[in-house]
C-alpha cells in the first residue's frame, strides 16, 4: 500500500488530476450556490426565462463555436512537447481570432435573427419571447470580452499548468456567482442577473492577466501575451478550422441534445417554469460529471502527448485509466447523492421546487452514470484520427433522440424531457464502446504522429 501511494503521489498525472478535481468540485459547489440563490430571488418563472435566455445564446454559439477551444489546448500541448514555442504562439492566436471573429457573428445573429425565431417558436402571443431575445443578444457579448481569458486558459491546460488553471476558473467563478446574485437582487429581474454575468467577465479578464503575468515568472515557455496578439491576422484559419470544425461537430451535437434543446421544447411543450426545475436538476447531477474533470483535462494534454509520441500503448492506456476512473468517480458520487437529495432539497430550496426537482435528478441519474466514462471521447478522436467515425455517431444518436424527445414532451409535457434526456445521456456509451474496440485493434506498436498543422500556409 505504501509503494502505492508512493507512484500515486509522484505520478504527475494524478497529481495533474488531483488538482484539478478539487477545483471543479468548488466550481460545481459554487454554481450550484448561484443556481440555489437565484431560486429565492426570482422565482420559477423569472430563473427559466434566465436560462432560456442561456439555451437560445448556446444554440448559436454552439452552431459557431467548432472545437476550437479543445482543438487548440490540444495542439498547445503537442506543440509544447515538441517545445516548438513558435507553434505554441500560433495556436494561441488561432483560438483568439477564431473566437473574435464566431463572438462577432453570433452577436449580430442574436439581434437581428433571434426574436423572429422565438416568435415562430413559442408564437407571437408570448409574453416572453421578446426578453429572451434581449437576453441572449446580451449573453452573446461574453465570449468576446472574455478573449484574455480564453488565451489564458488554453495555454495553462495545454501546458498543464494546472494550479493557474484551477485558480483562474474558481476565482472567475466566484465573480460570476456573486455578481449574478448581486444584479438579480439588486434589480429583482433577469436582466440584473444577465448584467452581473458580462461584469464579471470583464472582472475575469484582469484576474486571467495577473495570473498570466505570474506564471510566466515561475516558468518558461509561455509567450507573452503581446506576441500572441500580434500572431492575430497572420495565422489563416482555413488550414487549422478544418481540424477545429470536425472535433467540434462531436462535441456541440452532444451540447445541442442535453443542453439547448431540452430547455426550448419544454418552454413549448411545458412552463418556464419546468425549465428552471429541469435545469437545475441538471446543475445538481453535472456535479457529479465536474467532478471528473480535473481527470479528463489532464487526460487531454497526456492523449495530446502521447499522440506526439506516437506511441500507441501509452495513448491505449491513458485512455482506458481516464475512462474507468471518471466513471467509478461517478458511480461513488451518486452513491452518495441518492440519499440526501430529499434533505437537501426541503432544507435549502423553495417548497415549490422540492418535488419537481427531486422527480427530475432521479430519471437523470441513471444516464449521468453511463455518461461519468465520457470523460475524454472528443480528444480520443482527434489523436487517432478517427473523427469521421465520431461525427457519424453523434449524427446518428441526434436524428434518433431529436424524434424521441418532441414525443416524449408532447406525449408527457413536464416529464417527457427528463426521461428522453436520460436516455440522451445512456447513448454516450457508443463513443466508449467504438474506442475500445479500436484501442484493442491497433493496440501496441507505434504509430503515425498526430498531424502537425504547424504546416499551414500562413501570410
Amino acid at each position: 500500500m505504501r509503494r502505492l501511494w508512493l507512484r500515486v503521489r509522484e505520478s504527475r498525472f494524478a497529481r495533474d488530476s488531483t488538482i484539478l478535481q478539487l477545483g471543479s468540485l468548488l466550481m460545481s459547489m459554487l454554481s450550484l450556490v448561484g443556481v440555489l440563490l437565484l431560486s429565492h430571488i426570482l422565482g420559477a418563472r423569472k430563473q427559466g426565462e434566465y436560462y432560456l435566455g442561456i439555451a437560445v445564446f448556446s444554440a448559436l454559439w454552439f452552431a459557431l463555436n467548432l472545437g476550437v477551444h479543445a482543438v487548440a489546448s490540444t495542439m498547445v500541448a503537442a506543440a509544447h512537447e515538441r517545445e516548438d514555442e513558435s507553434e505554441v504562439r500560433d495556436w494561441l492566436a488561432f483560438a483568439l481570432e477564431a473566437t473574435l471573429l464566431m463572438g462577432t457573428l453570433c452577436a449580430v445573429l442574436c439581434w437581428f435573427l433571434v426574436p423572429s425565431l422565438l416568435d415562430w417558436w413559442l408564437g407571437e402571443d408570448s409574453s416572453h419571447a421578446g426578453r429572451v431575445a434581449f437576453y441572449a443578444f446580451l449573453l452573446a457579448l461574453e465570449p468576446l470580452i472574455a478573449l484574455p481569458k480564453l488565451l489564458c486558459l488554453v495555454a495553462f491546460q495545454g501546458q498543464r499548468r494546472m494550479g493557474s488553471l484551477t485558480r483562474l476558473e474558481n476565482s472567475s467563478e466566484w465573480l460570476r456567482v456573486l455578481l449574478v446574485v448581486a444584479g438579480a437582487f439588486w434589480s429583482g429581474s433577469v436582466l440584473g442577473a444577465v448584467v452581473g454575468q458580462l461584469i464579471a467577465a470583464t472582472l475575469s479578464c484582469a484576474l486571467a492577466w495577473m495570473y498570466y503575468r505570474q506564471e510566466r515568472s515561475y516558468r518558461p515557455g509561455l509567450p507573452t501575451m503581446g506576441s500572441v496578439i500580434r500572431r492575430i491576422g497572420r495565422v489563416r484559419l482555413a488550414g487549422r478550422w478544418g481540424l477545429g470544425i470536425r472535433m467540434g461537430l462531436v462535441r456541440n451535437i452532444d451540447a445541442y441534445s442535453v443542453q439547448v434543446l431540452p430547455a426550448l421544447i419544454l418552454d413549448r411543450f411545458g412552463s418556464t417554469q419546468w425549465v428552471a426545475y429541469l435545469r437545475i436538476a441538471q446543475r445538481i447531477v453535472a456535479v457529479l460529471r465536474l467532478l471528473v474533470t480535473g481527470v479528463g483535462r489532464t487526460g487531454l494534454a497526456a492523449l495530446g502527448q502521447a499522440g506526439v509520441a506516437a506511441d500507441r500503448t501509452r495513448f491505449a492506456k491513458v485512455y482506458r485509466q481516464t475512462t474507468l476512473i471518471g466513471g467509478l468517480t461517478v458511480i461513488a458520487f451518486a452513491a452518495v447523492l441518492v440519499p440526501i437529495l430529499p434533505w437537501f432539497l426541503r432544507t435549502f430550496w423553495p417548497q415549490d421546487y422540492v418535488q419537481p426537482v427531486q422527480t427530475c435528478v432521479l430519471i437523470l441519474i441513471p444516464g449521468a452514470i453511463v455518461m461519468g466514462f465520457s470523460v475524454v471521447n472528443d480528444v480520443f478522436y482527434l489523436v487517432s484520427k478517427r473523427l469521421n467515425v465520431g461525427i457519424a455517431i453523434s449524427v446518428w444518436n441526434f436524428v434518433l433522440q431529436m424524434p424521441l424527445l418532441f414525443w416524449m414532451a408532447s406525449r408527457w409535457p413536464e416529464l417527457g424531457v427528463p426521461i428522453g434526456l436520460s436516455v440522451i445521456y445512456s447513448s454516450s456509451a457508443l463513443h466508449i464502446i467504438y474506442a475500445l474496440y479500436w484501442l484493442r485493434r491497433n493496440q501496441g506498436g507505434r504509430a503515425a504522429p498526430l498531424s502537425q498543422p504547424s504546416t499551414a500556409p500562413r501570410a
